[in-house]
């Protein structure tokens, strides 16, 4: 977690945190954390699409997540 801070990427593990651990809308977690609504949902997008690209890497079938397909 200290690579993230030190990066400046604490706000990216927040803000996924609230998004896929509390179950939060982007909008609650933009307001919480003063960024855009637009931020989250790009990050949203970003880590469902590196998630997908790991599992097809390692050669799982996406099919296992389909809430990581494209929407």
């Amino acid at each position: 977690m200290r690579d993230f801070q030190l990066k400046g990427e604490w706000a990216k593990v927040m803000a996924l945190e609230l998004l896929y651990v509390k179950g939060w809308g982007n909008a609650e977690v933009a307001a919480r954390l003063k960024r855009t609504e637009q931020d989250i949902a790009n990050l949203k997008f970003q880590a469902k699409k590196r998630l997908h690209d790991h599992l097809v890497a390692a050669k799982l079938s996406p099919a296992v997540f389909p809430e990581l397909q494209a929407e």
